[in-house]
């Protein structure tokens, strides 16, 4: 990156403040934003609708000891000379075997076997169906920029929460959230590091 535009209009082209640039914008994409009453009040209402739960058996499995063969089967999953969190890798597995049945058949992007090329096809599918039968359509596509990078972390505990995960699975979910640090690399030197807040 050679330079970069400033937020008053003045061109950059000094290596440290280009990344000082690019590390200030990523902090405050992932700084916490203060909560409003306002958006209190709508999550109140979107927690409200959430009807998938998770049962007291799925609960039990997630909370309990990882056995031996399960640290195995991970630590033999793991490319040599990495070593990501035991922990964090566990709670991501016990998570990746409920989206099946907690996610919408309409998710498609980020869930294992759905493509989001599935989106392209449903439309075409649509379509076809209002040409065949001559009716009037309107045809809808919202896509929510950066939707992850904006998910305040009080959303995703009321959501955990809402749908029935154990207290201790959010708890421990919680520690590994709030530690959550990050860099980015910047013409091949990485930036300071800067807390994850949301996202």
């Amino acid at each position: 990156m050679a330079q970069l535009v400033n937020e008053e209009g003045a061109t950059i082209e000094d290596e440290d403040q280009i990344k000082q640039m690019v590390s200030t914008y990523m902090a405050n994409l992932f700084k916490r934003q203060e909560e409003t009453a306002t958006k209190k009040e709508k999550r109140a209402k979107i927690l409200d609708l959430i009807d998938k739960r998770v049962s007291r058996e799925e609960n039990n499995r997630m909370i309990e000891e990882p056995t031996a063969e399960e640290i195995g089967k991970l630590v033999r999953t793991m490319a040599r000379g990495k070593a990501p969190g035991l922990i964090s890798k566990l709670m991501a597995d016990h998570i990746k075997a409920l989206i099946p049945r907690l996610d919408d058949e309409e998710q498609t992007g980020f869930v294992e076997g759905r493509n989001i090329v599935d989106n392209i096809i449903s439309l075409k599918l649509g379509q076809d169906i209002a040409e065949a039968t001559k009716q009037a359509t309107l045809f809808c596509k919202l896509d929510f920029v950066k939707a992850f990078d904006r998910i305040e972390h009080i959303y995703l505990w009321d959501t955990l929460e809402a749908m029935n995960f154990h207290p201790r699975f959010i708890q421990l979910l919680k520690r590994l959230i709030a530690t959550g640090r990050s860099k980015v690399r910047v013409n091949g030197e990485l930036t300071d590091s800067f807390p994850l807040e949301r996202g």
